[in-house]
């Protein structure tokens, strides 16, 4: 039987596929492997992940499952559980290396990390099922305007 911290440490950690800073590694490692291309889809998917999500979530206040406290305006946006940025964030990475090498391999592993991170969102009690399906649909049709505008 696994230990209970244990688990939720792993969750915690397989949590991290969709945070800022496993992003902006990426980001720069990609960019330092020479796919300038990749690059600039990650790069421009971030701001268009970032400004979107903070639009939604001025416009629209979502309490977390666990609800958190909030003092001032961007603490408020932080706090915010409506859409995941997470789940959008890893959604963008993966699909957007999907359509940059092509292989169905990377794909489906891809898509088996994706739901990896949903399922540690919503464990942490950090995200509603909505909010997770949201930032998935948001990450899938970003990854789409950047690939085919860029």
């Amino acid at each position: 039987m696994i230990p209970k911290k244990l688990k939720k440490d792993v969750v915690r950690d397989i949590s991290a596929f969709g945070a800022l800073p496993f992003y902006l590694f990426l980001s720069i490692f990609v960019m330092l492997l020479g796919e300038i291309k990749l690059f600039l889809w990650l790069i421009i998917g971030l701001f268009l992940a970032y400004g979107i999500t903070i639009l939604i979530r001025v416009l629209y206040y979502k309490d977390r499952p666990i609800k958190e406290n909030h003092k001032d305006f961007i603490e408020r946006i932080d706090t915010s559980s409506f859409p995941s940025l997470h789940s959008l964030r890893v959604t963008l990475i993966f699909c957007l290396f999907g359509f940059y090498y092509k292989s169905l391999y990377l794909t489906v592993l891809f898509f088996f990390i994706i739901l990896l991170v949903f399922c540690s969102r919503y464990n942490l009690k950090k995200h509603f099922k909505i909010d997770i399906i949201f930032g998935f649909i948001l990450g899938v049709i970003e990854s789409f305007i950047i690939v085919f505008l860029f």
